[in-house]
């Protein structure tokens, strides 16, 4: 193939295949997006099959994907900056040695730097927070609250795990341990003072497995405390719902 990939393609368009069409339409549409993307999403987004891919990239005189890739790169370059000089060229089979390693190399460099240029540390860590930030583990009567705290942060886009923890003591140390490796924010809640209770063996076994993740205490204050409905006392200490999601907020953001 030689010149501009898109103008082969609008070129061939008239004698592709329907699944060939629909295929060069996804491309036009997204060709920023498609040159990053595998084989295999790229056919479920097109809606053909992978052999259709690859027949259509050796109808444009190219390799395979890889190559479609490539040159697919060079094009979106060549419309942003207007100079493909720096895209990484294909690796032939005549390359010498030291030619395809330079060509891998600068590949790589290419497509790091370009990452980097669109890489936000503080939106990323957002990112991580809200995709897999929070486990909750709940005791007794207070997994139905665990539930409407799901509720209230989903608004928020946040999806936290909830495990009914219905042993304390010994409680399921192999499955806090995995739950725990793969969550940024550890939440307990049982309807209990910490001194002795649920929270603090938690955060006992979370430390001795170095498990250095941030934890939330849900719990009654280790002191006195007054006649009242449980809503009552769930309120005024701060075990309500709306509370203890406010709480989780707040320590995502590290407030």
């Amino acid at each position: 193939m030689t010149g501009n990939l898109l103008d082969s393609i609008t070129k061939q368009y008239n004698t592709l295949t329907r699944s060939g069409k629909k295929l060069a339409d996804y491309i036009f549409a997204n060709t920023s997006q498609a040159q990053y993307m595998s084989i295999t999403s790229l056919a479920e987004s097109c809606g053909v099959s992978e052999a259709t891919i690859t027949r259509f990239c050796r109808g444009l005189g190219l390799s395979g994907y890889n190559d479609f890739k490539l040159a697919l790169a060079k094009c979106e370059r060549t419309n942003d900056l207007g100079d493909p000089s720096d895209i990484p060229q294909t690796v032939n089979p005549e390359d010498n040695f030291d030619t395809m390693c330079h060509k891998l190399y600068t590949s790589h460099i290419v497509s790091l730097n370009e990452t980097l240029e669109h890489l936000n540390e503080a939106t990323l860590n957002r990112a991580i927070d809200l995709i897999a930030s929070v486990l909750i583990l709940a005791v007794g009567n207070m997994v139905s609250k665990a539930c409407e705290v799901r509720k209230k942060l989903a608004v928020q886009g946040i999806h936290p795990t909830i495990v009914n923890m219905r042993f304390v003591k010994p409680f399921d140390e192999d499955l806090v341990r995995e739950l725990a490796i793969s969550h940024r924010l550890i939440v307990t809640m049982e309807d209990n003072v910490y001194t002795g209770g649920f929270s603090e063996q938690i955060q006992a076994f979370l430390l001795r497995e170095r498990i250095y993740h941030k934890c939330l205490s849900v719990c009654f204050p280790d002191q006195f405390i007054e006649h009242g409905t449980p809503e009552e006392l769930y309120e005024k200490y701060g075990l309500d719902a709306a509370s203890v999601s406010n709480r989780i907020v707040r320590k995502i953001n590290g407030e």
